[in-house]
């Protein structure tokens, strides 16, 4: 390539970088400060109010981030390559023994593999469901998962249909004593208003029994709103169940 050439694209390299940077810091800003988490809208507003901007939430935001970074990724990868004689010709200075320059080169390059693939080698530690502000506690319906009950099993929300609804003691609700039988297909992604529909019972009373605020949007999912007030979906089949049986 020639030298001319060469600097030319350097320049448009950095000119892009420094914009890529900045950008990542302005969302970085934008998701920490101005589109809050829910635990701070409900410090602020009293409610998890839908914050977006531009028409994206801080979770579209956040993929808008990641983007950006793999983007100036590949565009330091593609300045290393460019100046590869000049970094070349730097380390020889700084490091004239080969064996130190080898041995400093290959721990940083297995530090720096480590860290690209370390995202897909960690778990994340689980544990209790998190309650947030907005649970109403004293419930009519208790839980009948133990509370010991792992988070994954928690946090299900597909669940097999029952074909035969066998009504065995008022106490189990309409099924059988283990627990584990499911009346109805109730999904995370499901609306309040879906399930009213469906199941035919009014969605004011639907909100009132399980203490969800009559503000809250009836379009809005079952699997969002009970991560906010912390009912399970099992404690909505006893809500319709309930309404169900009432004239």
């Amino acid at each position: 390539m020639k030298p001319l050439l060469r600097q030319k694209i350097n320049i448009v390299i950095d000119l892009v970088m420094f914009v890529v940077m900045a950008a990542l810091a302005v969302v970085g800003i934008l998701i920490r400060y101005v589109l809050l988490s829910g635990e701070k809208r409900w410090e602020i507003f009293g409610n998890n109010l839908d914050m977006t901007f531009w028409g994206l939430d801080r979770h579209q935001w956040g993929r808008i981030h990641m983007i950006l970074g793999i983007l100036l990724i590949v565009l330091l990868v593609l300045h290393i390559v460019l100046h590869w004689t000049q970094i070349v010709c730097m380390v020889n200075r700084l490091l004239p023994g080969r064996t130190v320059r080898m041995t400093l080169l290959s721990g940083l390059g297995i530090i720096c593999l480590f860290i690209f693939l370390s995202p897909f080698m960690v778990k994340p530690e689980l544990g209790e469901p998190i309650r947030r502000e907005g649970e109403r506690r004293g419930r009519v319906f208790s839980r009948t998962a133990p509370e010991t009950q792992s988070l994954e099993n928690e946090e299900k929300l597909a669940y097999p249909v029952k074909n035969e609804v066998q009504v065995e003691t008022s106490d189990a609700r309409g099924r059988n004593h283990s627990g584990d039988s499911r009346l109805f297909d109730i999904r995370g992604y499901h609306t309040l208003a879906e399930l009213s529909e469906i199941y035919h019972v009014p969605v004011g009373e639907m909100k009132s029994t399980l203490h969800i605020p009559p503000q809250v949007s009836e379009n809005e999912r079952v699997g969002r709103i009970r991560r906010i007030y912390g009912f399970t979906l099992r404690e909505v089949e006893d809500c319709i169940l309930e309404l169900q049986k009432t004239p």
